[in-house]
């Protein structure tokens, strides 16, 4: 029976995104933090899709990854763009077969306001006080 010359290792692969993971609502320009772990995945690339998967755009071509297998965090600017159908997805740099996306979409929207009064046509006088009222 014969054996290794010397002591190897056996490890698993995995990447698990956390967050954004369905169901949120994120304004388009604020600050979001994706999450996710990756054991043994020292780099991986970041993308969202807004079709529910279609069509990925990148966030990240290359972010260091925490190998123990502790949470990692990626502070993200919610593009302007209106989607009910959000998704995250992170891939190992070297095999992008080792992936893994949102379980399910999140929104992204464009916050509006809308004035509605004075919205056209009013006639007001000089020196009178008036309610100036809107939507959001």
């Amino acid at each position: 029976m014969d054996q290794s010359n010397s002591v190897f290792r056996i490890y698993n692969q995995t990447i698990s995104v956390l967050f954004p993971n369905g169901g949120e609502n994120w304004k388009a320009g604020s600050s979001q933090t994706i999450s996710w772990i990756g054991p043994n995945v020292p780099n991986v690339k970041l993308e969202y899709s807004i079709d529910n998967g279609t069509n990925w755009i990148q966030i990240a071509a290359s972010v260091p990854t925490n190998i123990s297998g502790s949470p990692n965090y990626y502070s993200w600017t919610v593009p302007n763009v209106n989607s009910t159908q959000a998704l995250v997805r992170i891939s190992d740099t070297s095999d992008n077969t080792l992936a893994d996306q949102s379980n399910a979409v999140f929104t992204t929207y464009i916050p509006t306001l809308g004035l509605t009064s004075p919205n056209g046509g009013e006639e007001w006088k000089v020196g009178t006080n008036r309610n100036i009222t809107w939507t959001s």
